[in-house]
Formats: C-alpha cells, sequence, structure tokens
C-alpha cells in the first residue's frame, strides 16, 4: 500500500549555485530533468489511472512553463512550485475526466445542434469535434466543476455552441459567402458556373439532418 509520503516529491541530493542568474535557464533544465522521475510518480500517485499521454502532456506544459518560475533556483523551492503545478493540472484532467464521462449525452446533442446546418457537409467529423470540445472542456476543467448559477448542462451547451459558431460556422458561412461572390463575378465574364440555385440547393434543407454524412452516427 502507497503511502502518503509517496505523494511528496523526495529531494535529489543536488547543490545549485543561486548567483548564476546567467545559465539560469540551463539550470532549471537541469532541476527539472533530475526531477522527472519523482513528478512522474507524483502524477500517477494523484490519478493512478492516468493516461501515459496525459501524464506526458502535463509534463511537456511544465517544461514549457519553467521560464515563468521567478522563485530561487535551488531545489526545495523548485521542488515546491512543480508539485503545485502538477498537482493542479492532475486534479484538472481528473475534473475533465468526470465531466466529459457524466455528459458524454449532452456533449454529443449540443455539438450536433451546433453543426446542424452543415451536416451533410462531408468534411465535418465527429470524432474530430469531439476532441476538440474535450481539449475545451479540459481546459475550463476547473471552473466548470464549481457550482454556478447556471447548471453544468447548460454551460456546457453554451461553451460547446460558442465554439461551434467562433471555429466553423462562421468561417464556413464566410467561404461560402466568398464562393458565392466569386461565381457571380466570374458569371458576368461569360464562363460557365453554378447558378444561385443550383449553390442553394445544395445547402442543407431545414428538417433533422442525417449525421452520417458528417461521421456523427448515433
Amino acid at each position: 500500500m502507497k503511502t502518503q509520503q509517496s505523494n511528496a516529491i523526495h529531494v535529489v541530493a543536488k547543490t545549485v549555485n543561486p548567483e548564476l542568474t546567467p545559465n539560469r535557464q540551463s539550470i532549471l533544465d537541469d532541476l527539472f530533468k533530475s526531477n522527472y522521475a519523482a513528478l512522474t510518480s507524483l502524477l500517477y500517485d494523484l490519478h493512478p489511472k492516468m493516461l501515459f499521454a496525459n501524464a506526458d502532456s502535463i509534463l511537456a506544459a511544465l517544461a514549457a512553463e519553467l521560464s515563468n518560475y521567478r522563485g530561487e533556483i535551488t531545489q526545495e523551492p523548485f521542488c515546491r512550485w512543480t508539485s503545485r503545478f502538477v498537482k493542479r493540472k492532475a486534479r484538472q484532467f481528473m475534473a475533465a475526466e468526470q465531466i466529459i464521462k457524466a455528459n458524454s449525452g449532452t456533449i454529443f446533442y449540443a455539438i450536433r445542434d451546433g453543426m446542424s446546418c452543415f451536416a451533410k457537409d462531408a468534411a465535418i467529423d465527429y470524432d474530430d469535434l469531439k476532441q476538440e470540445i474535450n481539449l475545451l472542456i479540459l481546459r475550463y476543467a476547473l471552473s466548470l466543476s464549481k457550482p454556478g448559477t447556471a447548471s453544468l448542462k447548460t454551460r456546457l451547451n453554451a461553451l460547446i455552441s460558442q465554439h461551434c459558431w467562433r471555429y466553423h460556422i462562421r468561417k464556413r458561412k464566410r467561404r461560402l459567402e466568398i464562393v458565392t461572390q466569386y461565381g457571380t463575378t466570374v458569371a458576368q465574364r461569360g464562363i460557365e458556373v453554378l447558378t444561385p440555385a443550383e449553390i442553394a440547393s445544395q445547402r442543407w434543407e431545414d428538417g433533422e439532418p442525417d449525421y452520417c454524412h458528417a461521421g456523427m452516427a448515433a
């Protein structure tokens, strides 16, 4: 059985001269490498079922944040800082997993409703959209986990709807406008192109969309 002591990063016997400020980043990199195994163990102590890819992502994010460390470049304060970072990220991943697992139906229907006007577009893949939403939920997991004036379901619907509009629907509508304008310009030059009626006929009509075409099998 693991003890509580396993949750702490054990200090590695290493002396670092805090006066070597010109080599600060190099020293931080060395401190990170020397504690990499302990940080990995801490992650799995906090979340035994964490996927290797997720643990790797957390440690990669920590490595990217090293330049923002403003504490002393000695072992103990550095370990305290990295420990706080890893624990916060582990909580974030666990919260995201719980939200996604408990609200899979809400997420599916929110994506479906958000992208319904482009449901026949074969370029839209549900799995890709789901991955985007999972990353979005991960980013806001700690905030979503806190009680709010609106229910979690309502906040998820709003978050997903906003994402679909900003990163998919608005861009696709803009591209459609450009294609339509280009077709009109070319037609004025006597070149055979699709008529506005033909372009309109390719848009999804009102009604229940067919998600099989978009990789959204129920």
